[in-house]
């Protein structure tokens, strides 16, 4: 008999405290689906890992890297894009496709470098940005929407990061599970997804607010034990030497997709958004030319001259563009766009060889 007791002592108690935790489980849930997540500019993607929101809009005061406020209002139309011109126009049509300093709610969308292209070029403009993207995601949003905008030009939004994200080996030691076991790889045939944990930690992700939140501190709290996003590395140099390699090669053959996947008439350009360490933006130089890309180092060489010369030129995070740097930016990228036209023109006004005379 007290053996029974106690048992039904267990259940009750078990019952007792599982109510106010399901409770604080189901109000938390509740609470960053209705309201919280609708200020998050991003969602789950089975295919692409993660995308802007459709249809968004964001209107906060953000601060750049001295503290300074300035107003930021974005939107997204309804295939995620911040800036979506007339695809009927005969006007010039760019595309530019990047990660977070073009996505990002760092910036009002009419201040953006991709906005002030347009306004100086007189160019319609299309944008797409997903904070964190690699190239492979990049090129699978192309893919998507290029038939549809038939640019005149794609300009593809580097960043240095790049070819670790586009390194199934080499992101595998990096904290940020919300990037890593989301994201798609290409294998050098094929594209690949994180099996195992990643399998579980998509599923999680996709349908718990709590989750997503729980895993966010976690992250948090690694970064500050190993004082960085990366964890210890048992890798020798040579090891990791022959992975970024083979990063390096991955990244060309997705340039070189990127390549194919534009109309014959598309011109090809690239920037980085940093070119601050000189080993990173020669492989983003000798990849990107590999691929038939022109690069344009000049926009974020611009952009942090102006920072050693002492302007403000970061948001509050110390890395991305705040006002001043996305001013620099665009002015820098749509003279070389005018320059490109203008030798276009002259290489088309010049008369074929043996017709001079």
């Amino acid at each position: 008999m007290k053996k029974t007791g106690s048992i039904k002592q267990i259940i009750f108690w078990g019952v007792l405290l599982t109510i106010p935790l399901l409770s604080i489980f189901v109000s938390t849930e509740l609470f960053y689906k209705f309201y919280w997540s609708k200020r998050m500019l991003y969602q789950y993607d089975q295919e692409l890992g993660w995308v802007p929101k459709p249809d968004f809009s964001y209107d906060e005061t953000c601060y750049d890297s001295e503290k300074t406020p300035y107003e930021v209002k974005l939107s997204t139309n309804e295939n995620g894009f911040r800036a979506w011109g007339d695809v009927d126009s005969d006007k010039e049509k760019i595309l530019f496709i990047g990660d977070s300093f073009t996505g990002d709610p760092n910036m009002s969308d009419k201040d953006a470098y991709f906005e002030q292209v347009g306004r100086l070029t007189g160019a319609e403009v299309f944008a797409f940005g997903g904070g964190g993207y690699g190239t492979l995601q990049e090129l699978m949003v192309l893919r998507k929407y290029v038939s549809m905008i038939d640019p005149d030009y794609f300009v593809l939004q580097y960043c240095s990061n790049d070819i670790v994200n586009n390194s199934y080996e080499l992101e595998g030691t990096f904290l940020v599970r919300n990037q890593k076991d989301l994201r798609p790889y290409f294998d050098g045939q094929r594209i690949i997804y994180r099996l195992s944990f990643g399998h579980w930690y998509r599923k999680f992700f996709a349908h718990s607010a709590v989750f997503r939140f729980l895993d966010h501190r976690l992250q948090m709290i690694q970064y500050r034990l190993y004082g960085g996003y990366e964890e210890p590395s048992v890798k020798d140099d040579q090891e990791r030497a022959d992975e970024i390699a083979r990063a390096e090669k991955i990244t060309e053959d997705l340039l070189r997709q990127m390549a194919d996947s534009v109309p014959r008439k598309t011109k090809l350009l690239t920037f980085s958004s940093d070119t601050d360490n000189p080993e990173r933006t020669a492989q983003w130089l000798r990849v990107s030319k590999a691929a038939g890309f022109i690069p344009l180092p000049g926009v974020s060489r611009a952009v942090e001259k102006a920072e050693q010369q002492g302007v403000v030129v970061r948001a509050a995070d110390g890395g991305h563009w705040g006002p001043e740097g996305h001013r620099i930016a665009g002015a820098v990228l749509a003279k070389e766009l005018k320059r490109l036209g203008a030798e276009q023109d002259l290489r088309a006004s010049r008369p074929a060889r043996g017709l001079e005379e």
